[in-house]
């Protein structure tokens, strides 16, 4: 298809950014404190926080449904891995207790089959831990590379201070390609759109169910599949549509990626994923890189064109 002309250096947004909280950084802390919490065996009667080892199988109108059973499940209270309503009734119960739970699936649950279904679990409750939090002390902060709290809790400001900038340029930014993509209408050809629309829902039964096949799929749940497909076409579309207003745009600006800039994104990738470079090369694409690249610059370009910034964030 032809790349469509667009007009949007006229196009302002106004990007969001908010302080960060006293609150934020004691969550934060918490956080970093629980991942290196020590579980230990309790003979008490589970509390919200505590982690039980549990047996359960889930039952519809007294038939057991496929995946609705586990075993030797390590199941934290209250954090909410599991659909509303299943945890707090498990508050209460000792290594050894048994006891049916009652809870009705949301009417948005992924899988819908069981959407807006009322549903029995029988548990049994094999094991309590409670989680022993190390103390926040300069023992601790030394133990994570700081001279002391001080200057471990500044850096856990500074962390959140940019992932807050990170979420606020990503969230502007696609504010501003939605508004290019509704000032600026052109035709997809039909066949493009159900490539997308393949594309699309073979990438979202991948992140949510981890299925590559989507007879297998409807096999297992019983869905349509053109219900599936028309239930995630206008994301397809919209995604499509997306992709094809960066392309424009990394074109008309003609973002280049240098050979020196390819190398140093392969060195980056390896430090991440904790590999080495060569490793990288053969298993992404140069042209994968190099294109994912672009879009960066794209977002960079939009980021630099058509926001406005937001004010400095005053650290709690």
């Amino acid at each position: 298809m032809q790349t469509p002309k667009l007009e949007y250096r006229n196009i302002r947004v106004k990007e969001v950014l908010d302080p960060v909280t006293p609150q934020m950084i004691e969550a934060a802390i918490r956080q970093d404190l629980e991942e290196h919490a020590v579980k230990e065996e309790s003979s008490s009667p589970a509390m919200n926080h505590d982690i039980v080892l549990l047996d359960f199988t889930g039952y519809l109108d007294g038939v057991a449904f496929p995946g609705g059973d586990g075993k030797d499940y390590e199941l934290e209270l209250g954090s909410g891995t599991f659909i509303p309503g299943f945890e707090p009734q498990l508050v209460g119960m000792g290594a050894g207790d048994s006891k049916s739970i009652f809870v009705t699936f949301p009417q948005d649950y992924q899988e819908a089959s069981l959407a807006g279904k009322r549903a029995e679990f029988k548990c049994t409750v094999k094991k309590v831990y409670r989680k022993k939090l190390p103390v926040l002390d300069d023992t601790f902060a030394m133990s994570h590379g700081f001279k002391n709290v001080g200057e471990y809790r500044m850096d856990i400001s500074s962390r959140i201070d940019r992932d807050m900038r990170t979420n606020a340029k990503f969230k502007a930014v696609n504010e501003v390609l939605d508004r290019i993509v509704k000032a600026n209408p052109f035709e997809i050809p039909p066949e493009i759109l159900e490539q997308a629309t393949d594309s699309y829902l073979a990438d979202f039964l991948m992140q949510y169910y981890q299925i590559t096949d989507v007879d297998e799929f409807v096999k297992a749940t019983g869905a349509s599949k053109e219900e599936l497909r028309s239930r995630i076409a206008p994301a397809a579309e919209s995604r499509l549509r997306g992709d094809i207003v960066m392309a424009a745009i990394a074109d008309e600006q003609d973002f280049k990626v240098s050979a020196e800039e390819y190398e140093a994104e392969v060195a980056n990738i390896a430090e991440r994923y904790y590999t080495d470079p060569e490793t990288v090369k053969k298993t992404y694409p140069m042209e994968l890189i190099t294109q994912n690249m672009r879009m960066s610059k794209t977002l960079d370009y939009l980021y630099d064109t058509c926001v406005e910034k937001g004010s400095r964030i005053i650290l709690g």
